[in-house]
């Protein structure tokens, strides 16, 4: 007998065996209703003197409680800039909340930034910015870039710690012109971390 075979028979005499219990234990409640039911005995108590204690506060006592000051919600408004100069440190996407430096695969001179409206992102069925990246220093061939945006400005716009959920993604090319077909809106999610 092979262990296959031994392993199903074994869980099926396990299931039979559970079935019997189930079922013989559904027949006890109708034997005990038939007997007269006796409540629990009350637990005995003893009295325990007390006496007035004076408090030492005096005057209204308020609870001190700081109000929560949320930050006002501005997303980031379109805007267009190139990042330029080789990018080996963090670079400023001019006065968007969009940093640039050199990856690794490939040097890159210049970087154009776009920052589209958050309507772009709504179209797109999604909550948060779009921000589109291109080469600027005419070169045909792919290059790497690291991208860091900063969220502060928008961090508390849905609440429940969306911010900590922030990730980014990858569009298709046709993401910004046809974002009602499926395919121009799937994303692949980007590696990378929150700072």
């Amino acid at each position: 007998m092979n262990r296959t075979r031994l392993a199903t028979r074994v869980a099926g005499v396990l299931a039979g065996g559970v079935c019997l219990v189930l079922v013989g234990a559904l027949q006890q409640p109708v034997e005990a209703a038939v007997k007269p039911f006796k409540g629990p005995t009350a637990q005995r108590t003893t009295k325990t003197p007390v006496r007035a204690v004076r408090s030492k506060v005096t005057g209204k006592q308020r609870p001190v409680v700081k109000p929560t000051r949320i930050k006002a919600v501005a997303w980031p408004t379109p805007a267009e800039a190139t990042v330029a100069g080789g990018t080996t440190g963090w670079r400023a996407a001019g006065k968007l909340p969009v940093r640039v430096k050199a990856g690794q695969g490939g040097a890159v001179d210049s970087v154009r930034v776009r920052m589209r409206g958050v309507e772009a992102a709504a179209r797109l069925g999604l909550t948060g910015v779009v921000v589109e990246l291109d080469r600027a220093d005419g070169v045909a061939t792919t290059g790497a870039v690291d991208v860091a945006i900063d969220s502060s400005t928008f961090a508390a716009a849905i609440g429940g710690g969306w911010a900590d959920r922030l990730h980014l993604v990858t569009l298709p090319n046709c993401a910004l012109t046809t974002p009602e077909l499926a395919e121009c809106r799937r994303t692949t999610v980007v590696s990378g971390s929150q700072v």
